[in-house]
């Protein structure tokens, strides 16, 4: 799978921490194209150092590579807990490999940060420093709907199936015949349905449960007695700042809470990135990675 390019393990130090530099592979030409050439595997492993807890031990893994072959090289930095030689934990327990390893600390800031920026650079960044909830919306601005048709000069709303009421707006004018549906699996146990003949003929999706509610609507159609609304049922809630996280997300941490003001923010964002890239790219050379410029 691999062409191997260097598989000779050696001793090399990472900010005053002696470890190993373990591997290096790069992806064949026969990978996909974004990740041709690039390196697949680039790892390196502290030494064992005990955690605050007499019975564990931990080691640190740095890595440097396009393993998901996302097309870039991707930095990360997470630990191993021992008790003995048995494996009990670990992960991106930044808080604790700050404490046992504070040489790596400058490091931890880098963790899934890429040859071309932070992770899902700007929109996480403007996500959390921003006040819209994940699908975009403002507090208080309508988040549910349901849709209703008005009949004739009736005020009193009447709710329809969602699928049945888009199709209805669009195409009212060519409805079809009424047509009974009878239930596909268990006709003598569930009652037929109703339904326009150019809707559907599938019986959980027919509309009316009568034929004699399905004439009225057919009638009130034909006449043009029937026009269509959304009412909102509820509202989002937004969400607050979070701009500690905001920071950690765009590699910021010296932002100050008017830099991460949502005005402009995107912008000030992409400015800063080349620089951003420029940086982590001089971090990976020095630390002893390569690829940081591919």
């Amino acid at each position: 799978m691999h062409t191997q390019l260097d598989v000779n393990e050696h001793a090399h130090t990472i900010l005053s921490v002696p470890g190993r530099m373990q591997c290096r592979h790069r992806w064949p030409e026969s990978t996909t194209e974004r990740s041709a050439g690039l390196w697949s595997t680039q790892t390196w492993r502290s030494e064992r150092r005990r955690t605050g807890d007499p019975l564990e031990n931990m080691v640190v893994e740095l890595r440097f590579d396009d393993n998901c072959k996302n097309g870039h090289h991707t930095f990360s930095i997470t630990c191993d807990i021992y008790e003995g030689t048995k494996d009990v934990g670990g992960g991106a327990n930044h808080d604790l490999i700050g404490e046992v390893f504070p040489e790596l600390l400058p490091l931890i800031k880098w963790h899934l940060c890429s040859t071309d920026g932070p992770i899902h650079y700007p929109t996480n960044a403007l996500y959390l420093a921003g006040t819209k909830d994940c699908y975009g919306r403002k507090k208080g601005e309508p988040a549910r709907w349901d849709h209703v048709a008005l009949v004739g000069t009736s005020p009193i709303p009447h709710k329809l199936p969602s699928k049945f009421w888009k199709w209805l707006r669009l195409k009212a004018s060519r409805t079809g015949p009424i047509v009974t549906i009878a239930h596909p699996r268990t006709p003598q146990s569930f009652r037929p349905k109703y339904t326009f003949s150019e809707f559907t003929d599938k019986w959980h999706e027919c509309p009316f449960d009568n034929v004699e509610e399905a004439h009225a609507w057919h009638k009130a159609i034909e006449h043009g007695q029937v026009t269509f609304e959304t009412k909102p049922t509820a509202y989002s809630n937004g969400k607050e700042p979070e701009l500690d996280l905001a920071r950690s997300s765009a590699i910021w941490l010296e932002a100050t809470d008017d830099d991460l003001k949502e005005d402009g923010l995107k912008q000030r964002l992409l400015a800063r990135l080349p620089a951003l890239v420029s940086e982590f790219n001089s971090t990976m050379a020095a630390i002893g990675f390569a690829g940081g410029d591919e």
